[in-house]
C-alpha cells in the first residue's frame, strides 16, 4: 500500500497521472493517519509518497503518526530526490530510500533529478539507509496496460494501492471514486469490485509521447 501524505508537488511532469492528488495540494494530518491507519490492516511493505511527499509542512509529525498506527513489515519513502538532502531527519525514519530516475526517456518533456540523485546518495550514505533509484531499462519499459479493461496483474508495472484522502484505490493510478476506509469495511474486496483506469493511464510509454504531444497530459 502506497499512502499518499500530500497533494504537493515541486515538478508538473507532462505525464504525471497523479491529477486528482494534485488538483488538491493539501496536507494530510498525523490524526488522519491515526484514525485511518488501523483499519488498513497488516501490510508487509508501505510506501510514504505524494504528491512530493516532503513538500507536506510537517513531514516528520505525519510519518511519525503512520509508523505508530499502521501495521508492516517494511516502510520506505518514495520521493522525487529534489529535497531529500535536506531532510535526514526524515530519511533516518525509514528502512530505505526509493527515488526515479527523471529525465526525457522517463517522460517527454521531464526535467532531470540527476543532481538531486548525486545529493541523495550522499546522505542517505551517510546514514547508512538505503538509496534505490529505478528508470527506464533497468527492469523493463515503463509500460502500463495498452488497452483498456486489462487486469492489473498484466499491467507491466506491479500492482499498487494507493490510500489518498482515507480512501483506498485499486490500482498504482488514484482515479475514480475508491473505496472509503471505515470500520467493518472489507477493503481487500471492496477495491478488487471497482472498475479500472485503463483507458485514462498514461504509464504507457508510447502513449506518454503521444499524449504530452497533443497537450493533454496534464490538468
Amino acid at each position: 500500500v502506497s499512502v499518499l501524505i500530500t497533494g504537493r508537488c515541486n515538478r508538473r511532469c507532462p505525464s504525471c497521472t497523479f491529477k486528482q492528488v494534485l488538483a488538491e495540494p493539501k496536507d494530510m494530518t498525523p490524526e488522519h493517519f491515526r484514525r485511518v491507519g488501523p483499519l488498513v490492516g497488516h501490510v508487509k511493505r508501505l510506501c510514504v509518497s505524494g504528491g512530493e511527499p516532503l513538500l507536506h509542512r510537517d513531514a516528520l509529525a505525519a510519518v511519525k503518526a503512520i509508523k505508530e498506527s499502521f501495521s508492516f513489515d517494511e516502510i520506505f519513502l518514495a520521493t522525487n530526490g529534489d529535497l531529500l538532502d535536506r531532510h535526514p531527519e526524515i530519511i533516518a525514519e525509514f528502512d530505505s530510500i526509493r527515488v526515479p530516475i527523471l529525465d526525457e526517456r522517463t517522460f517527454i518533456g521531464c526535467p532531470s533529478n540527476f543532481d538531486a540523485r548525486v545529493r541523495s546518495r550522499e546522505v542517505c550514505r551517510s546514514l547508512g539507509v538505503p538509496l534505490h533509484e529505478r528508470g527506464p531499462g533497468e527492469d523493463k519499459p515503463t509500460v502500463h496496460w495498452d488497452r483498456p479493461g486489462m487486469s492489473p496483474w498484466d499491467c507491466g508495472n506491479p500492482m499498487a494501492t494507493i490510500l489518498w484522502d482515507g480512501r483506498i484505490f485499486p490500482c498504482c493510478m488514484p482515479m475514480g471514486p475508491g473505496v472509503e476506509l471505515a470500520p467493518g469495511v472489507d477493503w481487500r474486496r471492496e477495491v478488487r469490485q471497482l472498475p479500472l483506469p485503463c483507458d485514462r493511464c498514461y504509464l504507457s510509454s508510447a502513449r506518454d509521447v503521444e499524449r504530452a504531444k497533443a497537450g493533454r497530459a496534464f490538468g
